[in-house]
């Protein structure tokens, strides 16, 4: 009925966000659904790191997704190009987050390129009042294509970094539990238990496959 009060290109502007919003919501969707088949088949996975990259790729293939529909390279969920390659030194090895570095550079690349190219009214379903308008001259490139980038695989190393220090500091304090003579057992505050040492194990018979 909205469109009735509207005439000419407040029409046509009215129906191509309505269509913007329509495809958007789908997709978004979709991506709920994968995150629910991940959850319900995670228990059953045999090969974890290989579950683990996949997730990694799937969540970078659907962020620049959302990127594109969303504006491309003024959008301002490129910024969460940068949670995914923290997930991926966290999660998986240190090549992983170069890898997903990489893959947000390139897909950043395309976007950049296909937004410089191409006018965005022409682009299907992306709608315009999401777009950060930037004229397309050296500086468009070095603030959406050269900036990223760069960050991307600095965020990287800096991960892997922050990665191997905890693997570090876990390292340190399962070697201190496993040697230690006295029965350690830790619990949080709603007093479930999360670690305990091989000692507290002999002591309050836990079963013996617990971690």
């Amino acid at each position: 009925h909205v469109g009735n009060f509207v005439s000419g290109s407040d029409k046509i502007s009215f129906t191509a966000g309505f269509a913007d919003s329509a495809i958007l919501f789908l997709f978004l969707a979709a991506v709920g659904a994968a995150n629910g088949i991940y959850l319900a088949m995670h228990r059953s996975i045999k090969n974890v790191e290989l579950f683990v990259f996949t997730q990694l790729v799937t969540d970078l293939f659907s962020l620049a997704i959302l990127v594109y529909l969303t504006g491309g390279p003024g959008s301002i969920f490129t910024h969460f190009y940068f949670a995914v390659i923290l997930a991926a030194s966290l999660l998986g090895r240190s090549r992983s987050s170069v890898v997903c570095a990489g893959m947000g550079a390139l897909f950043q690349t395309i976007t950049v390129i296909l937004f410089a190219a191409v006018e965005r009214e022409h682009l299907v379903g992306v709608s315009v009042s999401w777009y950060v308008e930037r004229d397309v001259n050296l500086d468009y490139f070095v603030s959406f294509l050269a900036v990223p980038a760069l960050a991307f695989f600095v965020v990287a190393i800096l991960s892997n970094h922050l990665a191997v220090r905890l693997s570090t500091l876990r390292l340190v304090n399962d070697r201190v539990l496993r040697t230690m003579k006295e029965a350690v057992v830790i619990s949080d505050r709603n007093t479930h238990i999360i670690l305990f040492n091989k000692e507290a194990r002999d002591l309050f018979g836990f079963p013996a496959e617990r971690e």
